[in-house]
């Protein structure tokens, strides 16, 4: 037997109260008028206030060039219009990407070596420290002990 499939109708449709969404919307959307307002200098209300707008942002009216030569303020608009380019190796960009890698990785065996290991510079004329000092004497309460292998026992 077929299945039957039934076509939705408007009756059982879920009933939804959007009132309160749609005011919410609206609020967002005069919050937001009013923001732009201040920031242009049109604010109607005392709830938005210019100084924070202006607390924001800086004017450079001088610029950053002033105090240089024109030779060098020449060099710096040379150096962002026309940026130094790499060298071209001949390789495919997977293999630049293999490159890099492994550069990468080259960088932090070398980091993670140096953050394991504390190099100290070994003094011989330097007087033992504790854990020497406990050592050797640990190993001369052993030395009159004598190793000697015990014979093993026959079997009957």
């Amino acid at each position: 037997m077929p299945k039957v499939i039934r076509k939705s109708r408007r009756k059982s449709w879920k009933k939804v109260n959007v009132e309160d969404v749609e005011e919410a919307l609206e609020d967002e959307r005069l919050v937001g008028k009013i923001k732009r307002q201040s920031l242009k200098g049109k604010a109607k209300g005392p709830e938005v206030e210019i100084d924070e707008a202006e607390d924001l942002f800086t004017v450079d009216t001088k610029g950053s060039t002033e105090g240089l030569s024109k030779k060098t303020r020449r060099e710096l608009a040379r150096a962002k219009a026309f940026p130094s380019k790499e060298p071209r190796l001949g390789l495919s960009g997977s293999e630049q990407l293999k490159v890099q890698r492994a550069e990468a990785r080259l960088k932090n065996k070398k980091r993670h070596s140096k953050l394991g290991q504390k190099e100290e510079a070994f003094d011989l004329w330097a007087p033992p420290d504790a854990k020497a000092k406990a050592k050797a004497a640990k190993e001369a309460a052993w030395e009159h002990v004598k190793r000697v292998p015990h014979p093993v026992p026959k079997q009957v």
